[in-house]
């Protein structure tokens, strides 16, 4: 069983999949192969190229911070960085869950990915689940996190509406309490999903 778990920033998907983790499944997170293929000597070139050495930190990687600097609040500028970076994610993210399947065919597989809808890989999944919280909790969340009030807000407004997200979810998880209670909600999902995929 491969579990896609999406959501918008700050929604808490990522504590979903640690629970997930917790319970027995195999985590991969998109935004850990992302940093990988950051790595890859030919993004960073292309990178470089695009968005200028300004976009390096001070040992020759890209620096994340400088670059979504560059890229959010410009959609054009946003779409480039994707053009560049989501093809050799994208790649790099399948192989990691065909290798978990054949590593362990029965231990289910819990795939972290934001953008699961903009990336339209629902068939990559037996199961996708939405992870929802309402905007200013979220945006609360992401300033105990360090940004700005402002940068919480930008990072909010560019991303897919929940609405849009639970469309083509199979289950919502809606997170406005306590880690408790999410785990709370968290195992019963397990529970449901391991019954029905047994």
């Amino acid at each position: 069983m491969v579990i896609g778990v999406t959501g918008g920033t700050g929604s808490g998907k990522t504590e979903v999949c640690r629970f997930l983790e917790k319970f027995g499944a195999k985590l991969i997170s998109a935004d850990e192969v992302g940093h990988r293929v950051l790595e890859d000597l030919e993004v960073r070139e292309r990178l470089v190229e695009v968005f200028g050495d300004g976009v390096l930190g001070k040992d020759g990687r890209i620096d994340r911070k400088r670059l979504g600097r560059k890229v959010f609040g410009d959609p054009e500028a946003l779409a480039t960085l994707n053009a560049i970076v989501h093809p050799p994610l994208l790649k790099r993210l399948k192989g990691e869950i065909s290798d978990a399947l054949r590593e362990d065919p029965d231990r289910p597989v819990v795939v972290d990915a934001a953008l699961i809808p903009e990336w339209g890989i629902y068939d990559w999944f037996d199961v996708v689940v939405s992870v929802k919280a309402p905007e200013p909790l979220r945006i609360v969340r992401l300033m105990k996190k360090g940004f700005s009030e402002g940068e919480a807000r930008e990072r909010v407004r560019v991303q897919m509406s929940e609405a849009e997200r639970e469309q083509m979810a199979s289950y919502v998880i809606e997170n406005i309490g306590s880690l408790e209670e999410l785990k709370g909600k968290v195992a019963l999902l397990w529970r449901r999903l391991r019954g029905k995929y047994a």
